[in-house]
């Protein structure tokens, strides 16, 4: 059985809230010495069905690039209020407020800012 070492844990979504909640994450798990896990969820998108496998792919593709970017612009964001933070980066596919409750098992703190999708 391991154990796991808990984390405050930013949910972003790519919304202007975002860097009030980044900043205040990052100096949370500063102050308490825990690492800083950021978590962007996307949701699949609900394509038709006569969309084409090529098309569905390039979708999911582009959504999860636009994720990577958003993730490491809030990690720059994060390490820029806190240096020396240890930062994660996290992805999850599904729905928005189930994923950020599981992503919360192991979180001291859940921040998240006023936007567009909580």
């Amino acid at each position: 059985m391991s154990i796991t070492r808990p984390v405050i844990l930013v949910g972003v979504d790519g919304s202007v809230a975002d860097d009030i909640a980044i900043e205040w994450a990052a100096r949370e798990a500063s102050m308490r010495a825990l690492p800083l896990r950021i978590v962007h969820v996307v949701d699949p998108p609900t394509l038709p069905q006569m969309i084409s496998d090529d098309f569905a792919d390039q979708a999911l593709a582009r959504s999860g690039a636009m994720a990577s970017e958003l993730l490491e612009q809030a990690t720059g964001k994060a390490q820029s209020a806190a240096p020396g933070l240890e930062v994660r980066q996290e992805v999850r596919p599904g729905r928005v407020v189930e994923e950020l409750v599981k992503a919360a098992t192991d979180a001291r703190v859940l921040v998240l800012g006023s936007g567009q999708r909580f």
